[in-house]
This record gives structure tokens, sequence and C-alpha cells, in this order.
């Protein structure tokens, strides 16, 4: 397996594992827990990092996906 794959599944078991942090909770739970937010919060780190980490071919095939940390910035 390449180095970009074993990156992809970093991705998708931190994107799952949000998703289940926050299964069935709504907006207003999710607020009032922190611990659901900073394990979130946590994930997203980790979703940022591996980004970081794909090569520059990678992030070339795909132009359509923005590699970057933007959508840190708009959590919240």
């Amino acid at each position: 397996m390449s180095s970009d794959q074993e990156i992809i599944l970093d991705l998708y078991h931190a994107l799952n594992q949000i998703l289940t942090f926050t299964q069935n909770m709504d907006k207003k739970e999710f607020i009032n827990d922190e611990k659901t937010q900073s394990s979130v919060l946590y994930q997203l780190v980790i979703i940022g990092e591996a980004i970081n980490r794909l090569s520059e071919q990678f992030k070339k095939q795909y132009p359509q996906i923005p590699f970057n940390n933007e959508f840190l910035t708009k959590v919240g």
C-alpha cells in the first residue's frame, strides 16, 4: 500500500470517528458537550496533519479537492 493510500485511510478513520462521536447529537447537545467537542477537534487536527502529508503528485491528481487546512477556519 502506498503512503498516500495509508494517509487516505487515516483521513477516513478520523472522519468516521467524528461521525461516531456526534451520532444522534443535535447542535445544542454538541455545543454543551465539551468532551465531544474536544474529541472532534482532535480528529480535525489529525485530518489537517494527514492532508499535509499527502504527496504533491496525489494532490495534483485531484485538483477539485481543496487540499489545504482552510476547512479548519470554517469550523464553528
